[in-house]
Parts: structure tokens; C-alpha cells; sequence
């Protein structure tokens, strides 16, 4: 509900001034306040592993991540617009008077109210980047107007990672139903924000299969091979964890049987074996026609000679 107000408020704070400064200046901060968030949600991740892996070098430490992750952010937004609005565009850079003064500032209100969601979502996701105030990340599954969710998922779609039409960088991995065998089982991401090793209504989660309610068992598309979910940038807001893996477990499917092992090949026929006792009595009986074959013929007598 706070957040809720939150976005409220800017909305209709941006439009008050968006009234009084006219069309042409209330565009021009929506467009440039867009760029920013475009610019921080394309680039922090890149500058957070370029910051880390400068400080290993150097110093042979790492950098705690959750503070890393918010500062990179928070600088490439809020840093890059107050450039773009201190130098590109300034307030006494004023153009010819209006055509229409009426219709100057229903425009200009109308712009105004553009840029204030866009300020909101900026600050949404900036909200869910602290390491510290758990109460004071929002919880995109319980508002009514989740800015932050539909400024990510605008900028994010310039991010790139598209994979048979979905960004997988910015939506991971999409659902898939347990009829599709080729199809992988994990659970829906989620942050313990109360410790207790279970989910719960404290926790936050990504409801990725748009149930409404968390799911034990996700069943996706398994598009990069990897064989694990890949989580994307809405899954990390959903969760207000950026600096660490989700609590995300891939395992095996129970309702696919494992493929029965080849059964082993049949054991060879052992050679028969004479008999202990008539193994002598054997080996004499086959060498004698061997010896009777070798033999040779005894010479026949002459017959004695007659006397005379």
C-alpha cells in the first residue's frame, strides 16, 4: 500500500508541474528520464563485474555486492539524469510562447504524469537494490500499479538476450506444463526474507506462470541447454535479490521413468571337464593309438633253407 502512494503521489506531483512548465519541458523530462532508466538497467550489470573484478586485481578483495549493485544503479539513473538535466536541457532554456496556453498545460500535465510512473519505477527498482530495510523493498505480487515492473520490462527490452522471441535476460527462462516431457522442473524463485527456510506470505517471488500464488513446481523451457533456469532481471525485482542466485533448485522430473538398463549379455558355455579320477586313465587311452599309429610294421622271418 505505501508503494501504491508512492507511485500516486509522483504521478500526480510530476503532472502539477508538468502544468506549470508547459508541454515542450514536461516531454523533454519524460524522454530523458526514460533514456536514464534504459541506460542503468542496460549497463549495471556490466559495470558491476568491470568494478569487481578491478578490485581483485588491485586490492585482491571483492566488493560487497548488494551495496555494489545499488550504487552502479542508482549512479547510472539518478547521476545520468541530473547530467542530461544540468547540462542538455535546463529549465531557462524556454522556447516561443505557446499557440494554446490551455492546451500547453493539459499536455504538459499529461507529460508530466508519464514522467512521474517513470520516476516511480526508476525509484521502485533502486527500493529493491538495498541490502539493508527489508521493509522498504516493494512487493510487485501485492501493488496495484507496479511501476517498476512495467519500467523494467520497457527498458529491459533493450537489453538484448532474445531467444525465440522472449529476452532472456530480462524474463528468463518461460514456463513451459508438465504434458511437454523435454521440459525441466524447478521451483519459482524466491528470497527467505524471514529465515526460515520455507515459503511463506513474508517471502517475496517471481510469480513466473502467472498462478497468482508460488509454485513448488515450475515446470520451463530449458532454451540456452544450460539445464537450469535462467533468472532474469524481473525475477530479481520480484525478489529484492540482486547480489546472489535466488532461491531457485533444479531437480529430476518423478513423473518421467528412467530408461531401463540394456540387460547384460549372457555368460559363454564353460568347456566340459573330465572327471578327477579318470583324468590318467583318459590321457593313457588317447595316447595309445597315437603309439600304435607310430609303430612301425615288425619284420616277417625268412624261411629256413632246405639241406640237400
Amino acid at each position: 500500500m505505501l508503494h501504491d502512494l508512492l507511485v500516486i503521489a509522483a504521478i500526480a506531483g510530476c503532472g502539477w508541474l508538468g502544468s506549470q512548465f508547459g508541454l515542450a519541458f514536461a516531454s523533454a523530462a519524460a524522454i530523458e528520464l526514460f533514456a536514464c532508466a534504459v541506460f542503468g538497467t542496460v549497463a549495471h550489470e556490466f559495470v558491476v563485474d568491470q568494478l569487481d573484478n578491478l578490485a581483485r586485481a588491485a586490492v585482491g578483495i571483492s566488493l560487497p555486492q548488494g551495496w555494489l549493485y545499488l550504487f552502479v544503479y542508482a549512479g547510472l539513473v539518478w547521476g545520468s539524469f541530473a547530467l542530461v538535466r544540468r547540462f542538455v536541457h535546463r529549465r531557462d532554456e524556454q522556447g516561443d510562447e505557446p499557440l494554446n496556453p490551455l492546451l500547453d498545460r493539459v499536455g504538459g500535465a499529461v507529460a508530466g504524469g508519464v514522467a512521474g510512473f517513470v520516476l516511480a519505477g526508476a525509484g521502485l527498482i533502486t527500493l529493491s537494490m538495498l541490502p539493508l530495510f527489508q521493509g522498504l523493498k516493494p512487493a510487485p505480487q501485492r501493488m496495484m500499479l507496479d511501476a517498476g515492473g512495467l519500467v523494467l520490462r520497457t527498458a529491459g527490452a533493450f537489453a538484448g538476450g532474445f531467444d525465440e522471441g522472449r529476452s532472456l535476460v530480462l524474463e528468463g527462462e518461460p514456463p513451459s506444463r508438465p504434458s511437454i516431457q523435454s521440459a525441466h522442473l524447478t521451483n519459482e524463485p524466491w528470497s527467505d526474507a524471514d529465515g526460515d527456510g520455507v515459503p511463506g506470505d513474508a517471502d517475496r517471488f517471481s510469480d513466473v506462470d502467472g498462478s497468482g500464488s508460488y509454485s513448488k513446481d515450475l515446470y520451463y523451457t530449458d532454451l540456452d541447454g544450460d539445464g537450469m533456469r535462467r533468472v532474469g532481471l524481473l525475477d530479481k525485482y520480484r525478489t529484492g535479490v540482486w547480489d546472489y542466485p535466488v532461491l531457485q533448485y533444479d531437480r529430476e522430473r518423478p513423473d518421467l521413468k528412467k530408461p531401463e538398463p540394456k540387460p547384460a549379455p549372457p555368460p559363454k558355455p564353460a568347456e566340459p571337464k573330465p572327471a578327477e579320477g579318470k583324468t590318467e586313465e583318459a590321457k593313457s587311452d588317447a595316447a595309445k593309438p597315437a603309439a600304435e599309429e607310430k609303430a612301425p610294421d615288425a619284420p616277417v622271418d625268412a624261411p629256413a633253407a632246405s639241406s640237400p
